[in-house]
């Protein structure tokens, strides 16, 4: 499903990632834990090429980019494959719940209106928020924004679905609602990719977690390994650190 190669990415004289390699297979869920700054939403950003890698190779499905020789089609192409939920929801503010899930569906995949309406609705009961399909983002709390960027990344049925920390912005209170349809999502055999601190999800959800550190993968396994056996320090003292409640 997603095979990447020795992906290396630097900002000016900071090297945020350090030949990276990694498969993902179908169906796999996937998190990305670490350290804040060990290159693991760079990493992420660079399968749909929002973050266009300065060597390597990334296929998903049978599309594949290698850097300095990506063209427009091809990014297109591969962004096809993927939809992205982000750390801070990137709603349209001046478009109702409903809206910001039918824009794409009637712009870029040319829905009708009738169309559209019909996918957004569904998937706004599938999340728990068709109660709130008129409402604008200004008027819904952070975890009911976040389960509205859920409905839209899915309603042009991606085949991998990416996560960019997508709890960290809100209130306690609000992390478990979205949590929740994450789960549901993982159980309907989705691949996905999430970075997160959030260690429960890691460890109750994931089939394999990636312990990335300063640019590189440091080890990868299953969780019940990871957290319970890990085998490098650099792991164990990140660990050690962190809350699993």
């Amino acid at each position: 499903m997603i095979s990447v190669r020795n992906i290396s990415k630097s900002y000016g004289a900071s090297k945020i990632l350090k030949g990276v390699s990694l498969d993902i297979k179908p169906g796999e869920i996937v998190t990305l834990i670490g350290p804040s700054g060990a290159g693991k939403t760079t990493f992420l950003r660079t399968l749909n090429w929002l973050a266009s890698p300065d060597e390597g190779s990334v296929r998903i499905g049978d599309v594949e980019i290698s850097a300095g020789h990506a063209r427009p089609r091809q990014i297109s192409a591969l962004r096809a494959q993927s939809s992205m939920v982000f750390q801070h929801y990137h709603l349209f503010h001046n478009k109702t719940a409903l809206e910001n899930i039918t824009e794409s569906l009637i712009v870029v995949h040319k829905k009708t209106r009738a169309e559209a309406d019909e996918i957004g609705i569904k998937l706004l009961i599938k999340v728990g928020m068709q109660d709130k399909m008129h409402e604008y983002p200004s008027r819904l709390s952070g975890g009911q924004k976040q389960r509205v960027g859920i409905a839209r990344a899915l309603a042009v049925e991606p085949k991998v679905m990416l996560f960019d920390e997508p709890t960290s912005s809100l209130d306690p209170e609000w992390v478990g609602e979205v949590l929740t349809v994450m789960n549901q999502i993982a159980d309907e055999g989705m691949t996905m990719v999430v970075v997160t601190h959030e260690m429960r999800f890691a460890r109750n959800v994931s089939k394999r977690i990636v312990f990335f550190d300063d640019g590189a993968i440091v080890e990868s396994g299953a969780p019940e390994q990871l957290f319970q056996n890990p085998v490098h320090e650099r792991t164990r003292q990140f660990l050690s650190k962190e809350r699993f409640d």
